[in-house]
């Protein structure tokens, strides 16, 4: 798995949680949810496993090493914008649990994940204007 299938996972899922009833609102499906809840939504999600926790697996393994100078480069051209970071911060604790990582883990993974949900995010809100 690569950083865009990351972001593009991310895409579908805010786009999916827009469309959500009764609010049509990512942020307020979010602040619903909260970690317990997004976390138990990620691990029911086949391509979350195959997806982001293959992805960040991989990454921690030092197989990802080459991706790591743009996938920090576009988080922070991103964050500028200060994108949500409630929200981001909660969406990123339930996905790096929900893939199961120690603390450790945590700190090595928390800057790949940050741009993985970001990029997903800018993908999603780019999407919206689109239409």
């Amino acid at each position: 798995m690569t950083y865009d299938d990351c972001c593009n996972y991310f895409s579908k899922k805010c786009l999916q949680w827009q469309s959500t009833d009764p609010d049509h609102s990512m942020i307020k499906y979010i602040e619903r949810k909260q970690k317990i809840g997004l976390i138990a939504e990620f691990k029911s999600d086949p391509d979350f496993s195959n997806i982001v926790c293959n992805f960040l697996k991989q990454y921690a393994e030092g197989q990802k090493k080459d991706t790591i100078s743009s996938v920090i480069d576009d988080a922070l051209d991103i964050a500028q914008g200060n994108l949500l970071p409630i929200h981001i911060n909660l969406i990123l604790a339930a996905v790096l649990e929900a893939c199961g990582h120690s603390d450790l883990a945590l700190k090595v993974l928390k800057g790949v994940a940050t741009a993985v949900v970001i990029g997903g995010i800018a993908l999603a809100i780019g999407s919206l204007f689109k239409k």
